[in-house]
């Protein structure tokens, strides 16, 4: 009998110390915060097509190769030591046309090879955004049936993506502490804290462009603008009177 009220006082200290834990266990506060940085880029893309279509796969195919081939020494003569332009993608494929037959009196509906198309993509990378609007116009004349893009990115995103968390983090104490304060407490320290993933649209500065054989090129002005680069996360602070 002894032992069995040694172990309910045991029990009960075990209860007490932990309800004395909980009692000075630190309020805390969580919040959201979001950090936005914009610069200017400083690199473009343009997707160049090259599309041709002939009654033989063997006659597109030879077609697209010749535009192809004027197309990248037009580009390539005007790109910098610090750009490039390189194949994405090709493909030759048949063009199917529905046709209508007469057979046994009646009138049956068919569909048939009627040709061959072959596409050839590139990708161009520019450093000097202010070219943008020449070398489009250069590949559409040069052998290019359309131009997607531009596509703006920037070589020192990681760094600018850093600068946009550290703003969410400042942010997010701004608002702890103006919550804190209204409670009567303040933020001691940061307990932690957690990032979410805020992906950045890839932007096109225009739409996309296309020429018909023959057609002379209108100079293409291209106005490049600033990008976001944003940052958000969840910080739980520690308050206290």
């Amino acid at each position: 009998m002894l032992f069995f009220g040694g172990a309910l006082l045991l029990f009960a200290g075990a209860l007490l110390a932990a309800a004395e834990a909980r009692a000075q266990e630190a309020a805390t506060i969580e919040v959201e915060g979001e950090g936005e940085v914009l610069a200017k880029p400083d690199i473009a893309h343009l997707t160049l097509a090259v599309e041709t279509q002939a009654p033989q796969v063997e006659e597109a195919r030879a077609v697209n190769a010749r535009a192809s081939e004027a197309l990248l020494k037009a580009v390539k003569g005007m790109l910098k030591d610090d750009e490039k332009i390189q194949s994405v993608s090709y493909q030759v494929y048949p063009v199917y046309q529905q046709r209508e037959k007469s057979q046994a009196g009646q009138k049956v509906k068919t569909t048939e090879v009627a040709g061959y198309k072959a596409s050839h993509f590139f990708r161009v990378e520019l450093r000097d955004l202010s070219r943008i609007g020449q070398i489009a116009d250069a590949a559409l004349k040069s052998g290019a049936s359309r131009v997607q893009g531009p596509y703006f990115d920037h070589s020192q995103k990681d760094k600018l993506q850093q600068q946009a968390a550290v703003l969410a983090l400042k942010r997010a104490r701004e608002l702890a502490e103006a919550l804190a304060q209204s409670a009567g407490l303040k933020v001691m320290r940061l307990k932690k804290l957690s990032t979410a993933a805020a992906p950045r649209p890839v932007r096109m500065a225009r739409a996309e462009l296309s020429m018909a054989p023959g057609e002379a090129a209108p100079e293409t002005p291209v106005e490049v603008g600033e990008e976001k680069f944003q940052a958000r996360l969840t910080a739980i602070f520690e308050v206290g009177p």
